[in-house]
């Protein structure tokens, strides 16, 4: 077992061969016993498991989840301005991350003449269908 297929098992399993899988926990020993970076990197995965273990779990204490619930609804949202273009275009982009609402009116005209230009160039254009003729060229019957 080479150092980075170890160290990826030593992250996966941690530092107790006896929770690995059974062909390479032997591996893992064997290796061991080879370079001594790799004795380091177990040392430090030990550590580390008994500094997790030493820990434990701390229950939180009574009535958090009503205060945290609580405070997240005293939390005051700023109101859209009511009755003017700027509030009406807050409404419709709140959730587009814009500087300001009032490059949104810009940013639609734009898109929409990008649009526009996109479909007039290329929109499928027959000519030669006969109602654009009658368009085009009116008959005397038009001028009567």
């Amino acid at each position: 077992m080479d150092r980075d297929e170890f160290l990826k098992y030593l992250d996966l399993y941690g530092g107790d061969f006896g929770r690995w899988p059974s062909g390479l926990g032997e591996e893992a020993r064997a290796a061991c016993a080879g370079p001594p970076e790799m004795r380091e990197a177990l040392d430090r995965e030990r550590r580390f498991e008994e500094a997790l273990m030493e820990r434990g779990y701390v229950e939180p204490s009574p009535g958090l989840e009503a205060r945290i619930i609580s405070a997240a609804a005293a939390v005051k949202r700023p109101e859209p301005v009511r009755n003017s273009l700027l509030g009406l275009l807050d409404a419709v982009f709140s959730a587009i991350p814009l500087p300001s609402p009032a490059i949104a009116l810009p940013l639609l005209l734009v898109l929409g003449m990008a649009a526009g230009y996109l479909y007039a160039n290329y929109a499928e254009q027959d000519t030669d269908n006969a109602q654009y003729a009658e368009m085009l060229y009116y008959g005397e019957e038009y001028y009567e």
